[in-house]
């Protein structure tokens, strides 16, 4: 997939933008985003990686991909 995204778009590296934080800190922002690339939920139990979910798919652009690294 990230093959995909990559090589479809030669100027993608310019418009490419790192956040990190606390994802249940970022509300409104996460609409800017077209790809989110998640890795902190491990460690948590199900009723904490369920409230993170929840919290994406409710400020996320419908269509945005998200992808998890557990």
């Amino acid at each position: 997939m990230a093959y995909r995204l990559v090589s479809a778009d030669h100027d993608l590296s310019q418009r490419t933008v790192f956040h990190t934080g606390d994802i249940m800190d970022v509300t409104d922002e996460l609409k800017d985003y077209d790809v989110i690339f998640l890795a902190t939920l491990v460690g948590m139990n199900i009723d904490d990686k369920n409230k993170v979910i929840q919290h994406l798919a409710k400020y996320t652009t419908p269509g945005a991909i998200l992808m998890l690294r557990s």
